[in-house]
């Protein structure tokens, strides 16, 4: 599952990826609901947006990682910073940082389904809905 946070142009995005991707399942959470989500669901992918704080994306972060500790997952969740400032790409990228990857925005929803597919192939072939 595809979980979005935040960002209304990362939901659109993601709604158009599911209905590009049949069998694809994606849910949008607000960042304080987001680590209660991961703790009692199964998520294989966050995109989260980093523009407003970069700290706040750290702790975000971090949060979900305890979560994904908390119900001894098998396999962690991948979280994938978005933002639009080049320094705050940079800084997620930086080893440590809880954070797998980092999405240039903007972007567009082939740079957006390559990104998803490349951390979690199997997400493009599950059945859901977005919502």
């Amino acid at each position: 599952m595809l979980v979005v946070v935040g960002n209304c142009v990362l939901v659109h995005l993601a709604t158009q990826f599911v209905l590009s991707h049949p069998g694809s399942r994606a849910v949008s959470c607000g960042q304080t609901d987001i680590v209660g989500f991961v703790s009692s669901n199964a998520v294989d992918l966050v995109l989260f947006d980093i523009d407003s704080s970069l700290l706040a994306g750290f702790a975000l972060a971090a949060h979900v990682r305890a979560a994904d500790r908390a119900r001894n997952a098998r396999e962690y969740t991948v979280l994938v910073a978005a933002t639009s400032s080049e320094c705050k790409y940079l800084d997620c990228l930086v080893g440590g940082s809880a954070i797998n990857d980092a999405l240039k925005m903007p972007c567009d929803g082939l740079q957006f389904a390559d990104r998803v597919d490349l951390w979690c192939p199997v997400v493009a072939r599950r059945v859901g809905s977005c919502r």
